[in-house]
């Protein structure tokens, strides 16, 4: 029986683990530089909790230099941040719709990863080439075997996992058979990661 091993697996003899890609990050990094940090000057700062949800992801700032408006999203530990000055936009009203504009904008590219999209990724701790499939030893009736396990993905439901035995397919065969059950595991995952204290209307449908 022939197995076509699916797109996270890497060609050649899977007769040891093998070292995982390091992930790939599809955020915005950060570049925050000195003319987006608010002035260190005593200030007004609006509180989180009393904040209305309009206000997501910004901040806002009254001194003597005037009104300053920081928006700040984060996503999977990167950041990007802009400043929105009164005095750059002609008033405080004309700053607050360019920094909802830039945050909108900037959501739609910093969207949370479905749970399907964050099971494929590679970390550096994986030695598979495939997230979620795993070399394993079993024991069976006192005697040792190797397995190709495939595990399904964190957050999709009750863990499920299936193992395919190196003695009996063969490391390769083995192998593709437990990429091709994650890969099933993964198109059943729904929806997206959950994002704590995210208003409803920034977030996809779904959830």
């Amino acid at each position: 029986m022939t197995v076509e091993v699916a797109a996270c697996a890497n060609t050649g003899s899977h007769a040891a683990p093998r070292l995982g890609a390091e992930v790939q990050g599809d955020f915005i990094k950060a570049n925050i530089d000195r003319q987006n940090h608010l002035p260190n000057e005593p200030s007004i700062v609006m509180s989180v909790r009393q904040k209305p949800e309009h206000l997501y992801a910004i901040k806002k700032r009254v001194g003597p230099w005037g009104t300053v408006y920081r928006v700040s999203l984060t996503r999977a530990g990167e950041t990007v941040a802009k400043l929105f000055r009164d005095r750059d936009h002609g008033g405080s009203r004309a700053a607050l719709k360019a920094a909802k504009a830039w945050r909108d904008a900037h959501l739609a590219v910093l969207a949370p990863k479905t749970r399907a999209e964050f099971g494929r990724l590679i970390t550096v701790k994986n030695t598979s080439g495939c997230p979620g499939v795993y070399r394993r030893k079993t024991l069976v009736r006192g005697r040792e075997y190797w397995v190709w396990q495939a595990q399904s993905p964190t957050g999709a439901g009750p863990l499920r996992t299936r193992s395919f035995s190196v003695n009996r397919y063969g490391e390769d065969q083995a192998y593709a058979l437990a990429v091709q059950v994650r890969e099933g595991f993964l198109q059943e995952a729904q929806g997206h990661l959950p994002l704590k204290m995210v208003p409803v209307q920034f977030r996809r449908g779904d959830d």
